[in-house]
């Protein structure tokens, strides 16, 4: 980067956040879709090979133990290694982001060379954060669980039982808001990662930290907007599950084994349009990280990056 900054500019509103990601996704469907159906493909791997593994076990007779045993640590290395290529192909797609919002544009193959070998840092920094998310909603559900029961004790031999529900919300809510704020903190280090290829894992997500500060209120509104924006796609895969669920309850109440054939089609149709929402989803996700980083970038370092020419 030119070490000649600009003081920073002005943070992009929500709505620009949002609008300039469906226009970069609309720009360059092609190639974000075929990132992210080859991402996707990664990740749906090892379901398969554990489908097709299921029939062996049952036919493997006296060595089925043995052979679960030897089964197990291929079906976890499969899924950690699957797991990295997915969010590696995931991160590409912000990085390409970043390099159309700068001005700077890569090719596919280009940017895939320079993020690669952060392949690991990806999946470990991901993990991380996974772990801490996980430990610090056990520690927020501890804490809420020890307050509120002191108080309801307390309530209830005040005869104030009727405050206990709204205490038990106002507890919730805290809670809910802690998390969030901790998620929001930690909402893009394989950004970071894939952009800034001299970063290792730590510096990953400390990027992520100091890139958020302050802005975890405009991060979750961009996540909200996103969501509404993404889960009709959603809604449409399960449609006909929704449809037929009457028809094969009823079904199974007289044959099981006739309602099994009648689900087994509807089940597949299901996947093949949750496979497909996905493959379309998740390159949109991607865009609005990589341009959620843009923006916290130019806002918090100044770094003289001003949007392309366009309507966004």
């Amino acid at each position: 980067m030119s070490k000649n900054l600009t003081p920073p500019m002005e943070p992009l509103s929500v709505g620009n956040v949002v609008s300039a990601g469906l226009r970069i996704y609309r720009d360059h469907f092609k190639s974000y879709f075929g990132i992210s159906l080859r991402a996707t493909l990664w990740s749906f791997l090892p379901v398969v090979f554990a489908l097709f593994c299921i029939p062996l076990v049952f036919i493997s007779g006296d060595n089925t133990i043995s052979f679960v045993l030897i089964l197990i640590p291929i079906v976890l290395v499969l899924f950690v290694y699957c797991a990295a290529k997915y969010f590696v192909n995931s991160a590409l797609i912000s990085r390409l982001v970043f390099g159309v919002l700068t001005n700077q544009p890569e090719t596919v193959s280009s940017a895939r060379q320079m993020v690669n070998p952060q392949m690991w840092n990806i999946l470990i920094s991901l993990f991380i954060v996974w772990i801490i998310l996980f430990v610090f909603n056990l520690i927020l559900t501890l804490a809420q669980q020890l307050i509120f029961f002191p108080l309801a004790y307390i309530l209830a031999s005040l005869n104030l039982e009727l405050m206990l529900p709204l205490i038990s919300l106002l507890l919730s809510l805290v809670v809910l808001g802690l998390y969030i704020w901790l998620y929001s903190r930690l909402f893009i280090p394989e950004v970071s990662l894939a952009v800034e290829t001299n970063i290792n894992t730590s510096q990953g997500i400390s990027r992520s930290w100091e890139l958020t500060k302050g802005s975890v209120f405009r991060i979750q509104l961009i996540v909200f907007i996103t969501f509404l924006v993404t889960i009709p796609m959603y809604i449409v895969a399960i449609i006909p599950i929704l449809a037929s669920f009457a028809s094969i309850a009823f079904t199974a109440a007289n044959s099981p084994a006739a309602a099994l054939q009648q689900f087994a089609p509807i089940i597949l149709i299901t996947l093949i349009l949750f496979f497909v929402a996905t493959v379309a989803i998740t390159p949109f996700w991607q865009v609005i990280k990589g341009v959620i980083y843009y923006d916290l970038r130019t806002r918090r370092e100044g770094m003289g990056l001003q949007l392309r020419k366009q309507d966004i």
